[in-house]
C-alpha cells in the first residue's frame, strides 16, 4: 500500500550518509548488525556471514539462509565464508563446524567426519580443487568427504587464521605459527622476526608482483629475498590485506583504545573522523574512492605501494 512504500522510501533515505555510505542494518534484513565475512558469487550474490546467521543479498532484498526451512543452520555465528570452484559456499562456524551450502542441500562437517575442532577460522581451495580448512586447534584438508589432519608428524600442531597459495603452488598456512607446504607435501616452519607474542599471523596475500605478506598482531611482515622483514610504521593487529587493480596495498587494523583526533577513515574521501565508530551492519562506499567498506568495527587504513613487476 501507499504507506508502506512511503516507509520504504524513509528507510532508503536513512541509509544514505553524506559521504557517500549506504548502510544495511538488522532493520533491513541483516540476521545481526556485526559482519564478520563476505563474499560474492559468479552471478553477483553477495554472501553475508554475521554473529547471528548467514544472509544473502542480491542489491535490493536480503534474505536470511535456513530462516523457515528445514534446514536452519545449527550455529549462528560465521566466522568465514569462501566460494567453490563447483559453487559451493563454504563456510567456517564458531563451533558449529564446517558448512557446505551446495544447490538447496546444506552439508555439516563435524568431529564425525574428521573436523575435531568446531572453531573454523579460514577455508581455502586452491588450484587443485583441493579444500583447507584452519581451525582454532589445526589445520585439515578435505578428501573425498573426510577431514584429514595435517598439521601432526612433522608439523606440530597449530591454530590456523589465514590460507592461501602462491604462483608456486605453495600453500601458506598463519595462526599461532607459519608453516609453507611445497606441492609434493613438504612442510616447514617459516621464521618471523620480532617477539614470538606479536607473531600470531592473522592475514597472508601474495601480491601481484610475487611478494608475501602477513599480517599479524605486531604488524606486518614482507618476505625479501627467502626472509620476512617488518614493515616499519605499523604497530597495530593486521586483520586484513587487500591489493587493488592499481596495485595499491591495503591494509585493515582494529580501532585504537581512543582514536586520535585526525585519522584516514575508510568510509570517508576526507581526512579527520569525528572520533566514535561508524554504525554497525553492512556497507558499500558510493563515491569515487575504491572501497568497500564492512564495518563490525571502526578501522584505520593505511597504504603500502606494491613493487613493480620488474622490481
Amino acid at each position: 500500500d501507499l504507506s508502506a512504500q512511503r516507509r520504504d522510501r524513509r528507510r532508503r533515505r536513512r541509509r544514505r550518509r553524506r559521504d557517500g555510505l549506504i548502510l544495511w542494518r538488522v532493520s533491513d534484513g541483516l540476521p545481526e548488525d556485526t559482519v564478520q565475512a563476505l563474499t560474492e558469487s559468479s552471478e553477483g550474490l553477495l554472501w553475508i556471514g554475521t554473529t547471528g546467521g548467514l544472509a544473502r543479498f542480491d542489491g535490493t532484498h536480503i534474505q536470511i539462509y535456513g530462516q523457515g526451512t528445514a534446514q536452519p543452520l545449527s550455529v549462528n555465528s560465521i566466522f568465514c565464508v569462501s566460494l567453490g570452484k563447483d559453487g559451493s559456499l563454504w563456510a567456517g562456524t564458531e563451533g558449529g563446524g564446517l558448512l557446505r551450502l551446495r544447490g538447496n542441500t546444506l552439508r555439516v562437517y563435524s568431529a564425525s567426519d574428521g573436523l575435531t575442532e568446531g572453531f573454523v577460522r579460514s577455508v581455502f581451495e586452491d588450484d587443485l580443487g583441493r579444500v583447507w580448512v584452519g581451525t582454532d586447534d589445526g589445520l585439515f584438508v578435505l578428501e573425498g568427504e573426510r577431514l584429514r589432519r595435517v598439521d601432526q608428524g612433522a608439523i606440530a600442531p597449530m591454530g590456523v587464521h589465514s590460507i592461501t597459495e602462491d604462483h608456486d603452488h605453495r600453500i601458506w598456512a598463519g595462526g599461532s605459527r607459519l608453516i609453507a607446504i611445497d606441492p609434493d607435501g613438504h612442510a616447514r616452519d617459516v621464521p618471523l622476526p620480532g617477539d614470538y607474542s606479536e607473531n600470531t599471523v592473522k592475514r597472508i596475500l601474495e601480491t601481484r608482483d610475487g611478494t608475501i605478506w602477513v599480517g599479524t598482531v605486531g604488524g606486518l611482515q614482507r618476505m625479501e629475498r627467502g626472509r620476512f622483514r617488518t614493515v616499519p610504521g605499523i604497530h597495530a593487529t593486521v586483520r586484513s590485506l587487500l591489493q587493488t587493480s592499481d596495485g595499491t596495498l591495503w591494509i585493515g587494523t582494529p580501532p585504537p583504545a581512543s582514536p586520535p583526533a585526525a585519522c584516514a577513515c575508510p568510509c570517508s574521501r576526507r581526512t579527520g573522523c569525528s572520533g566514535s565508530p561508524p554504525p554497525r551492519g553492512v556497507g558499500t562506499a558510493q563515491s569515487r574512492t575504491p572501497l568497500r567498506c564492512t564495518a563490525p568495527a571502526w578501522t584505520r587504513m593505511r597504504t603500502v605501494p606494491a613493487p613493480s613487476l620488474h622490481s
